[in-house]
């Protein structure tokens, strides 16, 4: 399976939770992120040490207002929303099955994010908050593409 992964992380509002996300996503090799609706302290003072990660990393990092502002800039092949089981009947793995350009959109703060066309997709049995969702997905998906 060959494909490009965009991570959209949405609705972050401390710092200390936006630099995990960061980390932990170019941590993986996701070269493409994107921060949609930063707020507070994660606005005034994240975003510029989440570009020195980006930096760090040779990876390109967008800031936008919206989840749909990257749908439309961006125009990826597949939206996948990470949710809880409950919430979503589709597996991660799934749900990227055959896709070229990926977006992956998790919320910052464990609330509900809405997409428009998107598949609804869990990445973990467990009752974990989007950080550790987003991870375990992350670690699913790396080991597929470094195997095929």
């Amino acid at each position: 399976m060959k494909c490009d992964i965009v991570v959209v992380v949405n609705n972050v509002s401390s710092v200390t939770r936006l630099l995990d996300f960061v980390k932990m996503i170019y941590g993986f090799g996701v070269r493409n992120l994107v921060l949609t609706r930063v707020y507070g302290a994660a606005a005034q003072q994240g975003i510029g040490e989440a570009f020195k990660v980006a930096l760090k990393y040779s990876s390109s990092l967008l800031v936008l207002p919206d989840v749909s502002d990257a749908i439309n800039l961006l125009v990826p092949d597949k939206i996948i929303v990470l949710k809880r089981r409950g919430e979503a009947s589709t597996d991660l793995m799934s749900a990227v099955e055959g896709a070229g350009k990926i977006m992956i959109i998790v919320d910052g703060s464990d609330q509900e994010t809405r997409a428009p066309n998107s598949i609804a997709a869990y990445s973990t049995q467990f009752n974990v908050g989007g950080l550790a969702m987003l991870a375990i997905g992350l670690d699913k998906l790396m080991q597929c593409l470094n195997n095929s």
